[in-house]
């Protein structure tokens, strides 16, 4: 999939993706995600959450840094590649510029809608996504935030399937180690 000139300043150009952070845009080449960046959040939480994670002796608990800004970004488009290279199914990036990056659209449902809603093939779904972890993890690899709202099904497909995982702007192996971000995954 790639994106011509046109498709590019069309996406420069948009609101959206400033006033919301994500949009969805359509182009030449079919949908795209438009991901601007996110302003550093306060660590407060982040410490709430590492020092829990000390006292219950869980380290796979501790939260990765959230950077914010161009650093998110780049550790967004680090693993991206990485995930991609390794298999995984993740967005193809399509466009990097200095402050947002595009990247393939895999849908609009999540797998945790899919499980609350009780979707005839949420339990099929599931499997497929566990089974795609654990091939991920087979690979030396690991999510940033294994949620199954991260989780893409495409639902144009019958039966739905497993589209890709998406949300990487944090690195767990920042604050942890391999073993210890593959259980996090879980």
């Amino acid at each position: 999939m790639a994106l011509s000139r046109q498709d590019l300043e069309h996406v420069a150009r948009s609101p959206g993706w400033r006033e919301r952070r994500v949009e969805v845009i359509e182009t030449g080449a079919g949908k795209v995600v438009v991901k601007g960046q996110r302003a550093p959040r306060h660590p407060a939480r982040y410490q709430i959450l590492n020092a829990l994670a000390g006292l219950l002796r869980a380290p796979w608990l501790k939260a990765a840094p959230m950077h914010g800004g161009a650093r998110a970004q780049a550790v967004e488009v680090e693993r991206l590649r990485a995930l991609r290279a390794a298999g995984a199914p993740v967005p193809e990036l399509l466009h990097v510029a200095r402050d947002h990056l595009v990247m393939q659209w895999l849908g609009d449902e999540h797998l945790g809608l899919l499980l609350e809603r009780r979707h005839p093939h949420a339990l099929a779904l599931w499997r497929e996504a566990a089974g795609a972890l654990l091939r991920l993890h087979a690979a030396g690899q690991y999510l940033s935030q294994g949620f199954a709202r991260n989780m893409i099904v495409d639902t144009r497909t019958d039966p739905p399937r497993l589209a890709g995982v998406i949300d990487f702007e944090d690195d767990p192996l920042e604050a942890l180690t391999l073993p210890q971000a593959q259980a996090r995954d879980w």
